[in-house]
Order: structure tokens, then C-alpha cells, then sequence
């Protein structure tokens, strides 16, 4: 009965939020994509402020693309990336890259051969190229391993064949050594899904094969947590034989120790894991729970689960139901999520935008009816700031000045005419703050390290000790 509703959930909702906010400093507008809905009924992409005003940018139409899925993407070149499941020349999804005000360019369409029906999300890597999976196509047409530049040109880099893994639904992640790491859900020893790590050079290694034990069908993505080791869930499988899925931690070497969902504390879990500032993993499950209508749960390091949130749905408490997607983090310290709303033949919920506190506290942010602005399903969401933090209004100033950007990582700021102290905060594109320091009024030149952060975009700013604004910017990563 569990696999009939993820089968289901499949079809409608694939997706994970991707909603931050920047402090009281900086305002952001959300983008996101729709799986169905707008003229064509194939989708949109759309932004929406913070006051819940919707502006259509896209609209799918098949030949640009239809129905995707997954995360769009913020660049290094400020724009934005995704992919659509299907559409295109040969009707087998696309990527493509759109600008913020809307205007979108098809980079590639897949033709079954390069890969089909790409569910994921893409990343940037560090060597600047976008990397991404399909879950279908490639020589055995059981899903693609592939890189593509921000121009569009696209390399095979792996054909999965279920030796190695097969059909892949999540999205690739690049861990602190460099190499990209993954999830397949089939394929391997046992039929029940792959860890892999791969070279950005396409060369692919099996680190782990999965089994009922350890939990199968892994429809998410990893995530490296600051002790260095992986972590990811498990929609099926565990050894409490409910199939309820697991939580698992792996090394990079292969070394995997799981902890089971057992309906009650959680279960099917859709999307990944965070790691938050308090370096605790943070997610949420498709079913289980006191109304087995989902769950937000904390997980520590060290295996310890604690339910924070038992979603009621529409006739309970009315804080919405089946999340089927990710938490992030924003920078003021809550979590934020989405939640679809519907249940197996449904069609009178909704959906809902909620923000949560690291201790449990729920506030519905907005529910959202009717059509494109509706149940979310297919949706994901980024936050791109456009104020003092933001791409297009970064607040510059001749006292603030940062070297080398682009950066590897070693940086740094200097700072002139300012006869106080001050405090730097850093920001990755998600609006997560991932670094602070309080630097001395004696100390003019200051070495900033952010090297355990991945390559992307960050934006910084510096504040006085009373809380002005000094000056902010963007900072570019790159290894």
C-alpha cells in the first residue's frame, strides 16, 4: 500500500523547496517551477515576493520544455538553470537556462540517446560546468551520468546499466574532495539502489550497494555533514520490516550504518537531509506519524531521531500534509518547507509554504489553491536576494574591498577608513549564513577561509558594531 501512494506521489509531486530568507538586511524574491499548469498546462516558471504577489515568467509549451521537476539553479553567471522532464525537439525533456526577468533559452533537448526525463536538479561544479542525471535513456536506456556547459554542450559521462546502478531520481552533489556523489534507485547486487561516487572525468565507483537492511529505492540526494560523512534516506526497506525507509550514514569509503522509520517516528522519506547551524540533520517524511500525514524530524550524528512536527492535513490542525520534498535553513535560523497537500485521490487540500523553528514551532506561511499557484507538485522554489545582498543591488563601498574574487576559498578583506570594529557575515545563494567574524578596528587586512565550503556564489556583508551597513558584494568560489 506504501509503494501504490509513492508510485503515485511520483507521478504528481517530485520536488524539494528551495525557499530562503536573508535577514531583516536583504529582501529576496522566490523562484520556482510548476509541473503543470499556465497556457499549455505543461508548466511555468514563476517568482513570487514575500507578500505572495505571483508573476508568470515561462510558460512550458513542449517545445521549450514540459513538465519539470527539481530545483532551479542560481549560476555563477546570475542566472538561473533547470531542467523539464519532458518537451522539447524529441520530446524527452530539456535543459535550459533563464534569465531573471524571464527570458528562457533551451541548451539542450535530450533525445533518448544523451539521456530522458531528467528528474533532478543540476549543481555547478567547481570547474564552472553544470552536472546532472537523467533517470531514463543513455546505451541502456536506464539513465545518463552527465556534464554540460552553461552554453549547452553536453557530455555523456556515464550510461547507468543496472550493474552500476539504474534509473536515478535524485540529484548529484560535490563533496569536499572533489568528486560528485549520487544515488541510484535500483541497480547494484541486490536490485536496491547504488551510493557511487564519481570524477568530474565521468569515472564512477560503486562505494555501496543497497539492500532491504540498509533501506532501498533512495529517491533523494546526499548530503556531506561537517564530520565528513555521507548522509541520505531510503524510501523502503530497514530492519524493522515495516518498509518504511531509513535514514543512513556512509562513509566515503562505502561504510554504511542505518537507522530505521517505523510509521510512527516517520516514514517514506521523499526528499534529503540538511545539516543546520546547530550540526544537526534536519528532513521530513511523505507518511507516518500521529495522522500519517508526515513528519519534521531532527536527526543527530549520532543516530538519535526526534519527531518535531506531526503534519495533521486538512482536516486537522490545518498545517498541511504530505511533504514530499527537502528542508533548507534560512538565515534568520528557522527551517522552511512545502508541503503538497493532496493524498491519493484528493482534490479538496491545498498546499502549504510553512516556516518551523529547530525546536518544532510551525507557522503556516501561505496556502496556495487553485491552478499554477496551487498544490506545488513538481515545484521547487529558490530564494534569489535582490536587495543589499542581492545580485542586481549590491551595496558597494570604497572602505571594503575583497581579494582574490574569484576566489579558491582563501581570501582578503580589507577594510579602510573604518575606525571601529566590525563583523563580517557570509551568505551561500540559499541565504544560509555559513560564516561570521567579528574583526578588530586594528586589523586592516583580514584573512577570511571558507575553503570547507563548496565552489558557488556567496554574498558577504560587513556591519558596524551598531548594526549599519558598511558594505556588501558577491564572492565567487572556484577550485
Amino acid at each position: 500500500m506504501i509503494k501504490t501512494k509513492l508510485l503515485y506521489r511520483l507521478i504528481i509531486a517530485f520536488s524539494f523547496l528551495l525557499i530562503a530568507s536573508q535577514q531583516s538586511i536583504a529582501q529576496f524574491v522566490l523562484y520556482g517551477m510548476t509541473t503543470l499548469g499556465g497556457i499549455s498546462g505543461d508548466g511555468t516558471i514563476f517568482k513570487c515576493t514575500p507578500s505572495g504577489t505571483f508573476t508568470t515568467l515561462v510558460n512550458f509549451n513542449d517545445t521549450n520544455g514540459a513538465k519539470p521537476n527539481g530545483s532551479l539553479i542560481l549560476a555563477k553567471d546570475s542566472n538561473l538553470y533547470g531542467m523539464t522532464t519532458l518537451g522539447g525537439t524529441s520530446g524527452d525533456g530539456t535543459i535550459f537556462k533563464c534569465t531573471l526577468s524571464g527570458s528562457l533559452t533551451t541548451l539542450v533537448s535530450f533525445d533518448g540517446a544523451n539521456g530522458h526525463v531528467p528528474y533532478g536538479s543540476l549543481i555547478q561544479a567547481s570547474d564552472g560546468n553544470l552536472y546532472g542525471m537523467t533517470s531514463l535513456g543513455g546505451t541502456s536506456d536506464q539513465g545518463t551520468l552527465f556534464k554540460c556547459t552553461t552554453s549547452g554542450t553536453l557530455t555523456t559521462l556515464v550510461n547507468f546499466s543496472n550493474t552500476n546502478g539504474y534509473s536515478p531520481h535524485g540529484s548529484l552533489i560535490q563533496a569536499r574532495d572533489s568528486n560528485l556523489y549520487g544515488m541510484t534507485p535500483g541497480g547494484g547486487t541486490s536490485s536496491d539502489g547504488t551510493i557511487f561516487k564519481c570524477t568530474l572525468s565521468g569515472t564512477l565507483t560503486t562505494i555501496s550497494n543497497l539492500d532491504y537492511t540498509t533501506g532501498e529505492e533512495p529517491w533523494g540526494s546526499l548530503v556531506q555533514a561537517s564530520n565528513g560523512n555521507l548522509y541520505g534516506m531510503t524510501l523502503m526497506g530497514g530492519l524493522s520490516h515495516t518498509g518504511a525507509g531509513t535514514i543512513f550514514q556512509c562513509t566515503t569509503t562505502g561504510v554504511v550504518t542505518v537507522n530505521d522509520f517505523d510509521i510512527s517516528n516517520g516514514a517514506n522519506p521523499y526528499g534529503s537531509l540538511i545539516q543546520a547551524n546547530d550540526s544537526n540533520l534536519y528532513g521530513m517524511t511523505l507518511y507516518g506519524g500521529t495522522a500519517d500525514s508526515g513528519i519534521i524530524f531532527r536527526y543527530t550524528t549520532t543516530g538519535v531521531l526526534t519527531t518535531l512536527v506531526n503534519f495533521t492535513g486538512v482536516g486537522g490542525t490545518d498545517i498541511g500534509a504530505f511533504p514530499t520534498g527537502s528542508l533548507i535553513q534560512a538565515s534568520d535560523g528557522n527551517l522552511y518547507g512545502i508541503t503538497t497537500g493532496l493524498n491519493v485521490g484528493d482534490t479538496t487540500g491545498y498546499a502549504t509554504i510553512f516556516k518551523c523553528s529547530t525546536s518544532g514551532g510551525l507557522t503556516v506561511l501561505t496556502k496556495l489553491y487553485g491552478d499554477y499557484n496551487s498544490v506545488p507538485n513538481g515545484c521547487s522554489l529558490l530564494a534569489v536576494p535582490t536587495a543589499e545582498m542581492g545580485i542586481d543591488n549590491i551595496k558597494t563601498a570604497s572602505t571594503v574591498n575583497v581579494y582574490p574574487n574569484p576566489t579558491n576559498g582563501n581570501f582578503t578583506l580589507s577594510l579602510s577608513n573604518v575606525n571601529a570594529a566590525c563583523n563580517i557575515e557570509i551568505y551561500n545563494i540559499l541565504g544560509e549564513r555559513v560564516y561570521t567574524e567579528l574583526l578588530p578596528q586594528t586589523q586592516a587586512n583580514n584573512t577570511i577561509n571558507l575553503t570547507g565550503q563548496p565552489s558557488g556564489v556567496y554574498f558577504y556583508r560587513v556591519l558596524s558594531e551598531d548594526g549599519n551597513l558598511v558594505g556588501s558584494g558577491k564572492l565567487v568560489v572556484e577550485r
